[in-house]
């Protein structure tokens, strides 16, 4: 991703977009800039516990079988995501007790395994993603929504009517990253101060 098209911020429409104030940014399929990249399936390589994983759809369906690690092994080294995700939709192959259990985090919120798993996955993606994370972070104040007829969970539903699970994850990145930047950057204007003063 150096630029050109491989740069989801080099898009003439996604800033035409955001000066005109468009509260609603869509977004589902990977390949359609400039938010393509806020699809589970945009190929940006994540790290985590110990290998790389090809996309955050292939780690976030692997984790749905900790218990058997050759099955995350196959899950993981799947050529596509979508390919990941038919692994992780079977049903031959059993989904761990726990994915819809509904707990209390650590922030106070009522929230569930699948959840916690797709947070750590998108956390690492726009953290080792400079390029992504910016694109994110240019979001602000706007609406992200997964815009599909074909999930009415993690999108909505292509109506309205879907919990836009994706998306509301992502804004709660977005938010937490963006509160993130703004005390590093009141930290590193104290320690400038500090060093004029002394």
């Amino acid at each position: 991703m150096r630029n050109g098209k491989g740069n989801p911020l080099n898009s003439k429409r996604m800033h035409a977009r955001l000066a005109q104030g468009a509260p609603d940014i869509h977004f589902y399929h990977q390949h359609k800039s400039p938010y393509g990249c806020f699809s589970n399936f945009y190929a940006a390589e994540i790290f985590l516990d110990g290998k790389k994983w090809p996309t955050t759809e292939h780690y976030f369906q692997a984790m749905k079988f900790p218990s058997d690690p050759a099955l995350v092994e196959r899950v993981r080294t799947t050529s596509t995501p979508s390919k990941a995700a038919a692994f992780g939709r079977d049903r031959r192959f059993p989904l761990r007790q726990d994915w819809n259990k509904e707990f209390v985090g650590a922030d106070g919120r009522t929230t569930n395994t699948k959840l916690e798993v797709m947070r750590i996955a998108l956390r690492a993606k726009f953290d080792q993603h400079p390029l992504l994370r910016q694109t994110l972070l240019s979001t602000r104040g706007c609406k992200l929504v997964e815009r599909t007829a074909n999930d009415h969970y993690w999108g909505d539903g292509g109506d309205g009517s879907g919990k836009n699970m994706l998306g509301k994850l992502l804004m709660g990145l977005r938010d937490s990253l963006l509160k993130e930047g703004e005390e590093k950057q009141q930290q590193e204007e104290s320690r400038a101060l500090l060093q004029a003063s002394s």
